[in-house]
């Protein structure tokens, strides 16, 4: 393409130039001089232009994607070898010093150490060869850098639960949709005002202790526990309304045909972590388990909005590796619904 467009010039050069040496010869014959100099350079240059601007133009061309595709297999090597640092896992170099976390109550101002498998490259794959590497990290930027001290100190009896808002996902009446559902909010004052409630509060959806036995245990109380005294029950964890809808059908929980709420057990989606931080129960598992921000595992009863009684499970802190379900669990809180039963009479 460019050779052309240099040929294409140079004859437009030589035409300007004959036609020059003719207009030359019309006004004054005595020129010759001028007009054979002319001709000569026209000459030459049309003589360049057909020998050395085919070769120009290739080499040119060649030069520039020769040029071009060794830049992009540049870049293509510096973007497999930023991706293969980042997934490499296994190293045992240390880091120079640690990261100190903001001081707060739970804080993590230490490295910490855990088991890894380490990995062979292979085509760009990442294949794991052995699982008992161990590999020394130091604390970086987490969720624990974010968190506010209040967010961490848990509120006590007598206080006010926080007043949020729940967005949850309710059914439509008569909707023929293929998804019958909508967005609505719940508040706080708007849940336990005037009333008495039991809420039990968890890490994580779908996780193994609040699936097996947190909610179910809560569920086959619900009815002794509304015999006590209690207008009703609800779980809240740090999941959003879609999750904790499909656990709950996962866990077996009867759904209302009307508004797509659980019948007995109710479930609270506290995406946000909003009600979580408000009563001080926030929790961090980043390099345990991955959870991210969630709830430390408790359970209350709600008089009105003021927190009557509050079971919160031993050791608390951040990155626990336990998964405690001892006060916190339907029993105890039946214990205590009883007692205050057997006080009024």
């Amino acid at each position: 393409m460019h050779h052309r467009l240099t040929s294409i010039l140079l004859g437009l050069l030589l035409s300007a130039q004959l036609l020059r040496s003719f207009a030359l010869v019309r006004e004054e014959y005595k020129l010759a001089r001028e007009i054979i100099i002319s001709i000569s350079i026209s000459i030459i240059m049309t003589t360049l232009a057909f020998w050395a601007a085919p070769k120009c133009g290739a080499s040119f061309l060649t030069t520039t994607t020769t040029a071009t595709a060794s830049t992009r297999r540049s870049q293509a090597a510096r973007r497999h070898l930023t991706t293969t640092v980042r997934n490499m896992v296994g190293t045992t170099k240390p880091a120079k010093s640690p990261v100190l976390l903001p001081h707060s109550p739970l804080g993590r101002t230490t490295p910490f150490t855990l088991t890894t498998p380490t990995t062979t490259l292979n085509g760009g794959r990442r294949w794991y060869t052995n699982h008992n590497t161990t590999t020394t990290a130091t604390p970086g930027l987490s969720s624990l850098d974010v968190l506010k001290p209040e967010w961490t100190t848990p509120k006590q009896e007598g206080d006010h639960v926080p007043n949020v808002l729940f967005l949850c996902r309710v059914r439509v009446p008569n909707s023929a949709e293929e998804n019958p559902f909508e967005w609505d909010y719940f508040t706080s004052r708007g849940l336990f005002a005037g009333k008495r409630c039991v809420v039990f509060a968890l890490p994580g959806a779908f996780t193994p202790t609040c699936s097996t036995s947190h909610v179910p245990n809560f569920e086959a109380a619900f009815d002794e526990i509304l015999e006590l005294g209690v207008d009703q029950v609800y779980c809240v964890s740090v999941n959003d309304a879609f999750v904790m809808r499909q656990w709950g059908l996962h866990l077996g929980l009867t759904e209302d045909p009307t508004t797509g709420q659980f019948q007995k057990v109710q479930l609270l989606p506290d995406g946000a972590a909003l009600f979580t931080r408000g009563m001080g129960m926030s929790t961090v598992w980043d390099y345990e388990r991955g959870f991210g921000e969630r709830s430390w595992r408790y359970s209350m009863v709600v008089n009105d909005c003021v927190i009557e009684k509050l079971f919160v499970e031993p050791g608390r802190a951040h990155n626990s590796g336990p998964d405690l379900l001892t006060v916190s669990d339907a029993e105890p809180m039946l214990d205590y619904l009883r007692d205050c039963d057997s006080d009024d009479e």
